[in-house]
């Protein structure tokens, strides 16, 4: 049977690498290139749209 010494150090560990994932996912989505708009008309009028 798991400890509650295991399970508190488990449950640290896996906090934080929880923690460190969501600073990874922030940090790349900041860093990431943002691409260009793209003109297109719509029944004559000009829209911006994020291309994909």
């Amino acid at each position: 049977m798991i400890t509650d010494v295991q399970l508190t150090v488990f449950a640290n560990l896996a906090g934080s690498v929880l923690f460190l994932l969501v600073v990874l996912y922030h940090y790349v989505i900041v860093n990431q290139k943002t691409p260009k708009l793209n003109k297109r008309k719509i029944k004559g009028v000009e829209a911006d749209f994020m291309s994909s």
